[in-house]
């Protein structure tokens, strides 16, 4: 798609003040910024508009830092300078992406009794242990984070995600018929 497209000449007209350049260079570089998301595994720290934010701002400082007599291309500039700001980032523990505890009640369901999905979905989970209940009530009716409730109750995240995830196929299987 960009292959008509020169960094060098980009980086000219956009010097320039071409508005077209930019896009054509941000969405060039937004592809480079998703490949390294998903091969340096920061899918499992960052939220990905969190770090293709991050990524374009430091492509907005190495465009107008980078210098033609250098001697490398702006591609290997700016890797090196987003892998340099990834790794201040990984090393300062003050920067945090994920939010860690997040608890809101969903308003859209409206937990009540009078509700004839809750009252189904009690009937479907009345011989399920505590634990169970527990989840589906805060994790999923309540939607709090899986984070957060294994946080307070001082759980095992694996143990309890696969359990979680088990509520969630039977609530869709429940759902669905």
């Amino acid at each position: 798609m960009y292959i008509n497209y020169n960094d060098s000449e980009l980086l000219f007209l956009l010097k320039d003040g071409s508005e077209r350049a930019k896009d054509i260079l941000y969405k060039k570089y937004s592809n480079l910024i998703l490949k390294i998301y998903k091969e340096g595994f920061y899918n499992k720290r960052y939220y990905y508009s969190d770090f293709l934010q991050e990524g374009l701002m430091i492509l907005e400082k190495t465009i107008y830092s980078y210098n033609e007599s250098f001697n490398h291309s702006f591609y290997n500039y700016f890797k090196l300078c987003f892998l340099r700001r990834l790794s201040r980032m990984n090393s300062q523990s003050d920067l945090v992406f994920f939010e860690r505890e997040v608890k809101y009640k969903n308003l859209e369901i409206g937990y009540t009794k009078n509700n004839t999905l809750i009252h189904l979905i009690e009937r479907e989970f009345k011989d399920e242990d505590e634990l169970t209940k527990k989840i589906l009530y805060e994790c999923i009716i309540e939607n709090c984070s899986l984070k957060t409730f294994c946080d307070q109750n001082n759980l095992n995240y694996a143990n309890t995600y696969y359990q979680y995830r088990k509520i969630r196929l039977k609530l869709e299987n429940l759902l669905t018929n």
